[in-house]
């Protein structure tokens, strides 16, 4: 094109229409240069024109990056940028913006664009206009330039400082179906939840990479931390360890970079529980403990407490388990209402249970139907959140109670609610529960007929478990 004769900015037009680039692209293109040769350039220009009268290169490859990406990315160009990069491409200044560059201009450099000032005319008498005036030094003009360069880089900071992709409102609406997704994870099949944590999930991700105010970023990693925390529920209910600790670990880093000891708590306790539920009941004890060192104002406190309690009875560590039991009570009586609640929350009906299973664990048949009793009594209150999975849990600890007690007929009447449950609600969580049931029916009641006939219950009921359920925790 060039050696037809072409203008530059013809050269640089059809660029555009050709290959959709930005302007400031297609007239480094059109002219032939690199990014690094279009700063040489620009540096060169910046001298002549005084703005460099030290010889100091101002422009880099790197800046002319910048300049060329604004405003999708990058770093927004000054007018007096602007105008020096014209001059280094042979054209106008108007010429190296388009519609998208005046959008986010500020308003005094889109008004300077587009209603150009004429040249003011002079107002010294005659006589003075033949009379030599005394021209500014290299260094006075430099300096000049550098200030007013100056200036308009702070206002582009100050531009920057109020730049946000989301309002309070916005922040406000990610919390609130944060809280409603906790609530229904409790009693909602799994698919009925799990795509809709998926979608708030990247919303706030989306989010968090464009530009808002440091309140509203705590509040975003707050949400980003709460559904990757139901999320690694989501994992341990489907059994897939690893996706449940990847998931964990991400929470763990949004929840941190909120800085809310909340969700930390409850989310050191989720990694307990995985750790339990993965047969490393040691881990599980540990993390439990290392969760109570974070300040919560709600019941992340008596969780971690009973989970400690439940990992040393697993242990076989009975004055662990009863000095943690004792420690969630006396958390219960000083815990505050939860934030977030749900399956943040951590009712009396779980720490019911919670006790019911460690002394499942210790062998304390009466203890633990006792626990379990209570845990079922408070679900059947209808003032209390349900939870299809932490009673089928409950009432699974009172069949395993019972047998070790002795008692087939008081076991198996427990059990038929679990086995009665439909498909879709069945807990994959349990299925420990029930190969502990299997084990006691075979080894003590497997020569009875109605043992025989729940062995065969509970083995068609733990491969009837396809799509898993639970709270998890």
């Amino acid at each position: 094109m060039t050696e037809a004769g072409l203008h530059i900015d013809r050269i640089a037009a059809e660029m555009t229409r050709q290959f959709q680039l930005r302007p400031r692209t297609a007239y480094r293109v059109a002219c032939g240069l690199t990014q690094q040769q279009a700063a040489d350039r620009y540096n060169g220009r910046a001298v002549q024109a005084g703005a460099d009268a030290l010889g100091a290169a101002t422009m880099d490859a790197s800046r002319i990056s910048n300049i060329e990406a604004w405003p999708g990315s990058g770093r927004r160009p000054t007018l007096p940028v602007l105008k020096i990069l014209a001059r280094a491409y042979s054209t106008t200044v108007n010429r190296l913006v388009d519609f998208d560059d005046l959008k986010h201009m500020p308003e005094r450099d889109r008004q300077a664009l587009l209603n150009p000032r004429p040249a003011a005319a002079p107002d010294r008498p005659a006589e003075f206009r033949s009379t030599p005036s005394r021209r500014p030094t290299q260094r006075r003009i430099l300096n000049d330039v550098l200030i007013n360069q100056a200036a308009e880089e702070s206002q582009a900071l100050a531009e920057l400082a109020e730049l946000a992709n989301v309002d309070n409102a916005g922040t406000d609406e990610l919390l609130d179906q944060v809280v409603t997704l906790a609530h229904s994870y409790l009693s909602k099949p799994l698919r009925e939840v799990h795509f809709d944590l998926l979608r708030v999930r990247d919303r706030a991700g989306a989010l968090l990479r464009g530009r808002q105010p440091p309140s509203q970023t705590r509040d975003l990693y707050l949400v980003a931390g709460s559904v990757c925390a139901m999320l690694a529920n989501v994992g341990m209910d489907y059994g897939r360890t690893a996706a449940a600790q990847a998931q964990a670990r991400a929470a763990w880093a949004c929840a941190k970079a909120a800085g809310d000891p909340d969700l930390l708590a409850v989310i050191k306790g989720i990694q307990s529980s995985i750790a339990y539920w993965d047969g490393r009941p040691a881990e599980a004890a540990r993390l439990a403990a290392a969760g109570l060192r974070h300040p919560a104002k709600g019941t992340a406190g008596v969780y971690l407490a009973s989970l400690e309690a439940r990992a040393r009875g697993q242990l076989g560590d009975r004055p662990g388990t009863q000095a943690a039991l004792e420690q969630a009570s006396r958390l219960r009586e000083r815990s505050g209402m939860d934030p977030i609640g749900g399956v943040f929350g951590f009712p009396q009906a779980k720490q019911h249970l919670y006790a019911a299973s460690a002394q499942v664990w210790l062998c304390e048949p009466d203890a633990a139907e006792q626990e379990a009793t209570a845990s079922l009594l408070c679900y059947q209150d209808p003032a209390n959140t349900h939870s299809y999975g932490d009673e089928a849990g409950a009432r699974l600890d009172l069949v395993v109670a019972r047998l070790q007690g002795g008692r087939l007929d008081g076991a198996v009447d427990a059990l038929r609610p679990v086995l009665d449950l439909p498909p879709h609600l069945r807990v994959a969580s349990v299925n420990v529960r029930c190969a502990r049931v299997l084990h006691l029916l075979r080894g003590r009641f497997g020569d009875a007929p109605i043992g025989r006939a729940a062995i065969d219950e509970v083995t068609a009921y733990r491969e009837s478990i396809l799509l898993p359920r639970a709270t998890g925790r």
